[in-house]
């Protein structure tokens, strides 16, 4: 590659807007061979993770400055989007957002706007449990297929860019989603907007203590080699504090935090089937820690608010 790429350094904390950071990691890019030619451009430079003293966020401090860089770094040309319905991954966080969801949702307006619909697998099971399912999606490829093969109203877009009805979706969901875009505090206030009176939002992030100590274990124990925020795929690392912080000083009011169940790991596999076990054995013990002592040991956030 002959272009050198180009960043920008955030001198302020993107949650809190302090200029009181400091860096606490550094990590070396490295895309795979069957990335974006842009995300390749930047195999071998480096990227700081950078703590706020004031609100605990933790941040990239170097952003790619290309306005097509994350629509690549994300473009999932592989990806066959019939795969997503059948797969098991996601299917227990969604139960738990209409288990949580279905107590609050009205006789009549249930609008339900997912922010990174992906292939519409929560959208299909929203409309299953009586929603009106509209999404998000930064992939022109997946969008289409929720457009035309689910007949979903799902935008094209950037969710920054995107200017949405004020007022008008009664509950939102971003599930691993906030992590990955720029600018999250602006991000949360557009939710605000488009987020009705008495609208609900469900928020599921990685907890950022807890997977930096996972992966600096895993790097120790040599069982990974890959970094926390290597690649500006996590771009963002909230804890309780940063995030129950950001979204009540923009208009929240913060129902209920917890800890969230991991993804689960899909196959016939025994050491599949082993890993699912220990994960939902660390879910079940980090809640019970979290109850009592209200230390967050978990290696997901979730955080249920309300406009």
């Amino acid at each position: 590659m002959n272009n050198t790429p180009i960043v920008k350094l955030l001198s302020n904390c993107p949650l809190c807007n302090s200029n009181n950071s400091f860096p606490i990691k550094h990590e070396r890019n490295f895309f795979p061979d069957n990335a974006h030619d842009e995300c390749r451009s930047f195999n071998s430079t480096w990227v700081t993770l950078m703590k706020c003293k004031v609100c605990t966020f933790r941040y990239t401090q170097e952003i790619p400055t290309s306005k097509t860089f994350f629509k690549n770094r994300y473009d999932n040309a592989w990806f066959d989007p019939d795969h997503e319905i059948k797969h098991i991954r996601k299917s227990e966080i969604i139960d738990d957002i209409f288990k949580n969801f279905n107590l609050k949702k009205s006789n009549s307006k249930n609008k339900l706007l997912d922010v990174g619909s992906f292939s519409g697998k929560l959208l299909y099971l929203a409309e299953k449990e009586g929603y009106e399912p509209y999404g998000v999606e930064v992939n022109p490829k997946l969008a289409k297929y929720c457009n035309e093969k689910l007949n979903y109203k799902v935008w094209c877009s950037e969710f920054q860019e995107l200017d949405l009805p004020a007022d008008f979706f009664n509950f939102i969901t971003i599930i691993d989603v906030l992590e990955h875009l720029i600018e999250p505090k602006k991000v949360l206030q557009n939710l605000y907007n488009c987020l009705s009176v008495e609208g609900y939002l469900y928020i599921k992030v990685p907890n950022a203590p807890m997977q930096i100590i996972k992966q600096n274990i895993a790097n120790l124990l040599k069982i990974s080699d890959q970094g926390v925020f290597a690649t500006f795929g996590h771009i963002n690392h909230f804890n309780v504090k940063s995030l129950s912080e950001v979204l009540v000083g923009n208009g929240f009011k913060v129902e209920s935090i917890r800890m969230s169940r991991s993804e689960k790991w899909q196959g016939e596999r025994k050491f599949s089937n082993i890993r699912n076990i220990l994960r939902d054995c660390y879910y079940i013990a980090s809640n019970l820690v979290f109850k009592f002592t209200k230390i967050p040991i978990g290696l997901n956030l979730i955080i249920v608010a309300k406009k």
